[in-house]
């Protein structure tokens, strides 16, 4: 990256020695209690030298708002350190779901370009930047939210989406596309060469070559069509199947009828099949999922096992979903089954930047039966059928057994006041309480 690039993103350094930042705070006169909240140290004080930073030898990126305030930052090690990358964790002003690297510098280049590029990582949004695309963002380490995509559309209606051409950036792809249809913003894929992305081609002097590919950018739904296509061929019946299968969760996806009446003309068109055929295969398709839903409740196969319990496993096997969920507010204290707790700790550990993946999250757990519950249910694929839907229904669930626990609470205290003197204030303030649980209750379908 240039030296000009570096400047404007305000790139920094953490030294070595993990001391360093705490004593040259300290001696700028902040308290050891506003440094320990501020995410940049660990939790625990070691001897009398204050706190260690959770960065050391990093380039250091801000991670800044839309008004150009810093809530956080993400450090990239230098040589073999690992994690690779790490962020600050989550503060009551930075949430990782809804905050996108290079907001700050992007948002009035998106409203003049009127779309969004969004690219994987920190050194792709430079490199981009510094070719002249200053209408680039990224999610901060973690897989694209609907959170995100909400924020983007303040400003347009239309992504470009250009992740790395290996298996993890393709898997980005088709979750940002499914995103995207949800929230009804447009999105188009721009095809990078297989092991290269933004940064590479900056740093080789190819700035216009990056450019000429961001031109040809394709639509969505016809990009996928094609590499379903490419993947499974339309030779025969069975061919054809896995392509419509391939492709019908982004039609259901779709937030209009009319947008997904469009791409199921496109599949049969390149198919060979009647729209009627394929439209009628789509509402049996639709049919079968929403039953797999009902059947993958918390009784599952399970007896009655808790929802918490449920919606953790569902994590597990769909670990890009945590942050959405630790974002919306569900905490430790929320989840009474010990076993959904141990999940919690371990997706928690994962979160915060240590080894990912799911050999590492099995490690973290001490119980056997857990493990070959996590696995077995990751194995069955009962949670890769549309997980969003599966992780929405099981905390509603969480919500309404909570609200049920309080109102039962209030209505039990409203009956022992019956016959007492009691203070006409409390009863008052009690029966606004129910009132207000069961509007809430109404609220969840109960």
């Amino acid at each position: 990256m240039s030296e000009a690039t570096a400047e404007s993103f305000q790139l920094g350094w953490a030294p070595p020695d993990r001391r360093w930042l705490w004593r040259f705070l300290s001696g700028k006169s902040y308290t050891p209690e506003f440094l320990a909240r501020t995410g940049l140290f660990s939790e625990v004080p070691r001897g009398g030298e204050g706190r260690s930073s959770l960065f050391a030898d990093r380039i250091m990126f801000p991670i800044a708002n839309a008004r150009g305030e810093v809530l956080a930052f993400g450090g990239r090690a230098l040589g073999e350190g690992q994690p690779k990358y790490l962020n600050s964790p989550e503060t009551a002003f930075f949430r990782k779901g809804e905050n996108l690297f290079g907001i700050e510098k992007a948002g009035p280049a998106i409203r003049e370009a009127g779309c969004f590029h969004l690219v994987e990582g920190y050194v792709d949004v430079l490199a981009m930047h510094q070719a002249g695309v200053t209408n680039t963002v990224a999610p901060l380490g973690t897989a694209f939210t609907e959170q995100q995509v909400r924020v983007l559309k303040r400003w347009t209606a239309s992504a470009v989406l250009v992740f790395d051409g290996d298996e993890a950036g393709t898997k980005a792809t088709l979750r940002a596309i499914e995103l995207c249809e949800r929230q009804e913003v447009s999105a188009s894929v721009v095809a990078l060469p297989t092991g290269r992305d933004p940064a590479d081609f900056v740093q080789a002097g190819e700035e216009d070559a990056l450019r000429a590919l961001l031109a040809g950018k394709r639509p969505a739904f016809p990009f996928l069509l094609d590499g379903a296509v490419t993947r499974f061929g339309r030779s025969g019946a069975e061919a054809k199947e896995r392509v419509r299968d391939f492709l019908f969760p982004f039609a259901a996806a779709a937030a209009s009828r009319l947008r997904a009446e469009e791409y199921l003309r496109q599949v049969a068109e390149a198919l060979g099949a009647s729209p009627e055929a394929v439209a009628a295969d789509f509402d049996r398709w639709k049919a079968r999922q929403r039953g797999r839903i009902r059947a993958a409740g918390p009784a599952a196969d399970e007896g009655s096992m808790p929802p918490e319990l449920f919606l953790m496993l569902a994590l597990a096997a769909n670990r890009d979903l945590f942050p959405g969920v630790r974002a919306g507010g569900v905490v430790l204290a929320d989840l009474e089954d010990a076993r959904a707790r141990a999940l919690y700790v371990a997706l928690e550990e994962e979160f915060r930047g240590v080894e990912t993946g799911l050999d590492a999250l099995l490690a973290r757990l001490e119980d056997a039966g857990l493990r070959e519950m996590v696995v077995r249910k990751a194995a069955s694929g009962e949670f890769d059928v549309n997980p969003e839907r599966i992780v929405t229904d099981s905390l509603r669930r969480i919500r309404q057994r909570s609200l049920r626990r309080d109102r039962d609470a209030v209505q039990a205290r409203l009956l022992r006041l019956e016959g007492e003197r009691a203070d006409p204030a409390e009863v008052r303030e009690l029966l606004a309480e129910k009132q207000h649980l069961d509007s809430e209750l109404s609220k969840l379908g109960v």
